[in-house]
């Protein structure tokens, strides 16, 4: 792996902690100042060295195969569904940009990797979370508070 690919993997690792999905090779290439082919050849030839492994889908990029990881951004989507859910609210994509101040793209992408992972499930018309028992093993226990 050459010095370019190696500043790829650490943008690929970062933005994917930052956001909980991979950039797009377009987005890849914005970051190495390099045309969108460019950015595929450095992909694909990373892709051959075992580094990543490239899934169908624009942000199909893995770091390491298998993993099954939650971002603090897909923490709080699956909160905001939740608090939406206990309000009695219908939850949509719409809902959900609007009480987390994010674009409905954004949530969409959050939402299929939070689908792929079994947490939530979809349909056209709205949103269910499923039983949290893999995320609240992962969240901090509360601290009891004294009588």
């Amino acid at each position: 792996m050459n010095i370019i690919q190696t500043k790829i993997l650490a943008y690929i690792n970062s933005y994917k902690q930052e956001n909980g999905f991979a950039p797009t090779v377009a987005e890849i290439g914005v970051f190495a100042n390099m045309a969108p082919p460019s950015a595929l050849y450095n992909l694909q030839r990373m892709e051959a060295e075992g580094v990543i492994k490239r899934t169908s889908g624009v942000r199909g990029i893995l770091t390491q195969e298998g993993e099954v990881s939650y971002t603090a951004k897909q923490f709080q989507v699956i909160q905001a569904i939740q608090d939406l859910q206990a309000g009695a609210v219908k939850v949509t994509l719409d809902s959900l940009a609007k009480k987390l101040s994010l674009s409905a793209v954004t949530i969409r992408e959050h939402l299929i990797r939070l689908e792929q992972k079994g947490v939530v499930s979809r349909n056209p018309i709205q949103i269910v979370a499923k039983p949290m028992q893999v995320i609240t093993q992962q969240q901090p226990a509360p601290e009891a508070v004294p009588a």
